[in-house]
């Protein structure tokens, strides 16, 4: 795991498409590639205990949810925080989705934008 949120925060703050091109840009090819291949691993689990202990891993240990989250939200405007509330309730909406994992993210939601 890379040791410095730092190079992926830069990465999240722009639009940015997954590709050679942008792995080309990063100083931390390597951490580049870890971040694809949990990418990967994620989008094939289906296991859902499984997924949950992946992705509760990612938010209280890959990157700092709440700065990446409000820069992100404040960067994109109302449109995009529209658009962005809009896909993470269709997505979390989805059958598949374990409960559990619904609770914990409203939990963090929740946690993070409190002040």
């Amino acid at each position: 795991m890379p040791c410095s949120r730092g190079p992926y925060l830069s990465v999240f703050r722009r639009n940015v498409k997954f590709n050679e091109m942008t792995r080309q840009g990063l100083k931390d090819k390597e951490g580049y590639d870890a971040l694809i291949t949990l990418i990967d691993m994620v989008s094939r689990e289906s296991n859902p205990q499984a997924l949950l202990d992946i992705l509760t891993y990612v938010l209280y240990r890959f990157i700092d949810i709440r700065g990446w989250l409000i820069n992100s939200l404040v960067i994109i405007g109302v449109r995009g925080r529209r658009i962005f509330q809009d896909k993470m309730i269709s997505h979390l909406s989805d059958k598949s989705v374990p409960k559990a994992l619904k609770v914990a993210w409203n939990e963090e939601i929740e946690r993070i934008t409190s002040i």
